[in-house]
């Protein structure tokens, strides 16, 4: 003999179930985003790290010619430093606009990309 449900306890099953998926979604899309983000940062370390190689050994070149030029072997040292003081000038006085806006952006774009579960 088969028992019946009440209308009660089967809306009572169908919303639990609901929520069990929905929580099983949150957790699947939540796991998405910490490892595009994690990804993310690891290619970005690693590409910032390949163009910091690439600055130290383009430096120390520009080092060797400039002091090979002027016959002054620490005029090269004083030229690319200050280069960089300039540089580093730049970037501190421009940071929100150059550095803080476009990454916070990024951020944000990254965490409410819902192009796949729209």
């Amino acid at each position: 003999m088969e028992v019946s449900q009440s209308p009660l306890d089967q809306m009572m099953a169908h919303t639990k179930d609901y929520l069990k998926t929905r929580q099983q979604l949150t957790q699947h899309v939540i796991s998405e985003k910490v490892v595009v983000l994690t990804s993310t940062l690891v290619m970005s370390y690693v590409l910032f790290t390949v163009f910091l190689l690439a600055a130290v050994f383009g430096s120390l070149g520009l080092v060797g010619l400039i002091a090979r030029e002027s016959n002054d072997p620490l005029l090269g040292y004083w030229i690319v430093g200050l280069g960089y003081f300039t540089l580093g000038l730049l970037l501190f006085i421009f940071r929100n606009s150059i550095l803080k806006a476009p990454l916070m952006n990024a951020m944000v774009k990254n965490i409410y990309n819902t192009k796949n579960h729209g």
